[in-house]
């Protein structure tokens, strides 16, 4: 099996081979510390390259100025049972911490003051999307001046509340069908500007027509009315056909791959699968790396 290494090599060199592989222009060019690790897609690249972390200490050069605002603590609003493994919350000097807000930084530095709507996925499960999703929510909600909406967009394997200590439903399934308000989902975190739609309840063979329904693309565009950024976490790409779906409504796509598990070929159908679906490739955030494990 070739790991992770060989296949984000591999795009180093050849372009991804797909119907519609040419990335759009002007996308998110990241760079972050050695434990989290993006590749950007430039200008007229499907796709480009991880390089493996090596022992050499976090990058050091200045990252572009934003309107970030940091926050020493946050502000109490109810009681909070999150995981351990939402590292900026528990350990917010820690390298980790720092890695997600080296991600932030650039995507702040490409969107600037317009604010943002980004999917996350990945080629398979287990590779650490969901933890990505909440973990550059928390590091969002350190710009006190903007406020921040995190929707679980995966109705078949919903992790968002349970990691948040927040309630399953209502939710984005009840949203969609009616039988709730966007005021009733929406749920307030310990962080004042930072709000969560979990999934709420569907069945597994409901939520390819769901996703599908006319209500999805009026709810969401009030949400980016609302809420100056909004992180979609989704199932991964090469299982379902959910992120095509809700793709055209977000400015792009986070690719989450894991380090040591992720194969060549998982990479090369999660990237023509974006493009075919018309979804630029904002980056590939690589995990499980120098013992950065995320489980999503």
């Amino acid at each position: 099996m070739a790991n992770v290494w060989d296949a984000l090599k591999k795009h180093q060199s050849e372009p991804v081979q797909a119907e519609s592989t040419t990335a759009s222009p002007g996308a998110v060019p990241l760079a972050v510390p050695a434990d989290v690790a993006v590749t950007p897609h430039p200008a007229g690249a499907a796709a480009s390259s991880v390089s493996a972390p090596t022992n050499a200490p976090p990058l050091t050069a200045p990252l572009p100025s934003t309107s970030v605002v940091p926050v020493t603590s946050p502000t109490a609003r109810k009681p909070a049972a999150y995981s351990e493994e939402l590292r900026p919350h528990f350990d917010r000097g820690g390298r980790i911490a720092d890695a997600y807000r080296a991600l932030r930084t650039n995507l702040l530095a490409k969107c600037g003051e317009k604010g943002f709507c980004y999917l996350v996925t990945s080629a398979r499960g287990g590779e650490g999307k969901t933890i990505t999703s909440v973990n550059l929510a928390l590091v969002l909600a350190e710009c006190v001046t903007k406020n921040t909406l995190l929707i679980d967009a995966d109705l078949r394997r919903p992790r968002v509340a349970g990691l948040m200590g927040l309630s399953a439903a209502p939710g984005l399934a009840e949203l969609i069908r009616g039988e709730a308000a966007m005021k009733q989902v929406l749920q307030p975190t310990t962080y004042p500007n930072l709000s969560v739609i979990s999934a709420g309840g569907a069945t597994p063979e409901s939520v390819a027509e769901l996703l599908a329904r006319p209500p999805v693309a009026s709810l969401l565009a009030e949400a980016k009315r609302m809420f100056d950024y909004v992180l979609i976490d989704t199932p991964p790409i090469n299982h379902v056909s959910d992120v095509g779906t809700l793709g055209p409504f977000c400015r792009g796509a986070l690719l989450v791959v894991r380090s040591g598990k992720t194969r060549q070929e998982d990479v090369d159908r999660a990237v023509a699968l974006l493009h075919a679906a018309n979804i630029q490739p904002a980056g590939m955030v690589l995990t499980g790396s120098r013992g950065f494990a995320a489980n999503g």
